[in-house]
């Protein structure tokens, strides 16, 4: 029952949702604030109201894949039914109880980073994204393309929300007014924004490939998705359309926004740009396939793409680190 459990929640995402959260905050935010701008470390968000967040998005996102799988049985039974948890492990009543239970966490959690951040969006934003996610589960994944949206855009709400927690705890003390005349809230929004965009745009096109492998049962169930009211090869298109404006993003990105010299940081930058652009390319030849197996191996490479991309926070730690001469104490 554990293990299925742990399945039910896809704990593996999980994990990774965690390593996204510490690695942009210890690793990227806090870097920038100690050294860009001498912000002490008592100065910054609390670890109290760290964690608060952390958990508040980490229960949530495991309340939003119980209630998916909850009003997915019959298009599961069809698409994967060998992987199918609710209603032959887990039964529909267990799978309600876990998502209530999860999600009321999550909720709990994140109202009180909000209260302690004294931030009342913060708030909304931790009540508001449940209800999206089941009504996401329950109607909006079957509306055209509004579901691969809200997937994409929860997504991207991950590095938004620690901006919108680090800038927050900073006007405990320093007035508003005055904060907000200095770049650091527009530094910070800037850097989480770019990780924003890179996530969205990546769980875009990895919706609409899982559209284009489940197409089977979500016809039975009449589900709107662009492959089925636009046909395969129109997805196909709009799916090499995001990759190539990814790939543009990432170019524009990396000419304007990166902050390196010639050196160190600068050569593994082109090496990562280089991986990233060769890495969609190749996935244009499992898109352009009609068998549903390369479909799965287009949206697992996209899950890797993910993952290249936190890389990045590595070499910006260890650029940053270089700049000052010393080791900076990861928080």
């Amino acid at each position: 029952m554990m293990l299925d459990l742990f399945r039910l929640i896809r704990w593996k995402n999980l994990l990774m949702l965690f390593l996204v959260i510490w690695l942009l905050q210890h690793l990227v935010i806090s870097p920038i604030l100690q050294v860009n701008y001498g912000v002490a470390p008592e100065y910054m968000i609390s670890a109290s109201a760290m964690l608060m967040l952390m958990l508040s998005m980490i229960f949530e996102a495991a309340g939003g894949y119980i209630i998916n799988d909850y009003f997915d049985i019959k298009i599961d039974a069809i698409n994967r039914p060998d992987s199918q948890i609710v209603s032959k492990t887990v039964t529909r009543q267990q799978a309600m109880l876990y998502y209530q239970i999860t999600t009321g966490i999550g909720v709990v959690c994140g109202i009180v980073a909000a209260y302690l951040l004294r931030n009342f969006t913060i708030g909304l934003v931790v009540v508001f994204v449940p209800g999206l996610l089941w009504f996401y589960s329950s109607t909006y994944k079957r509306v055209f393309l509004v579901g691969n949206l809200i997937v994409a855009l929860t997504t991207a709400l991950v590095p938004l929300l620690l901006a919108m927690a680090n800038v927050s705890a900073l006007e405990k003390f320093v007035e508003p007014q005055i904060l907000y005349q200095t770049s650091i809230p527009a530094t910070i929004y800037k850097w989480m924004l770019a990780f924003a965009l890179f996530a969205f745009m990546l769980t875009l096109i990895r919706e609409i490939i899982k559209d284009m492998q489940d197409q089977v049962g979500d016809r039975e169930l009449e589900c709107h998705t662009i492959p089925i009211v636009l046909g395969n090869t129109v997805a196909k298109i709009v799916v090499i359309c995001l990759m190539a404006l990814t790939i543009g993003l990432l170019v524009l990105a990396y000419v304007k926004w990166i902050p390196y010299e010639i050196g160190w940081g600068s050569a593994n930058m082109n090496y990562m740009l280089c991986f990233a652009v060769l890495w969609l390319i190749a996935m244009v030849v499992f898109v352009r396939s009609n068998r549903s197996a390369d479909y799965g191996i287009s949206a697992t490479m996209v899950k890797i793409l993910m993952g290249w991309g936190l890389v990045y926070t590595l070499i910006f730690f260890i650029q940053i680190c270089q700049q000052v001469g010393q080791f900076i104490p990861i928080l």
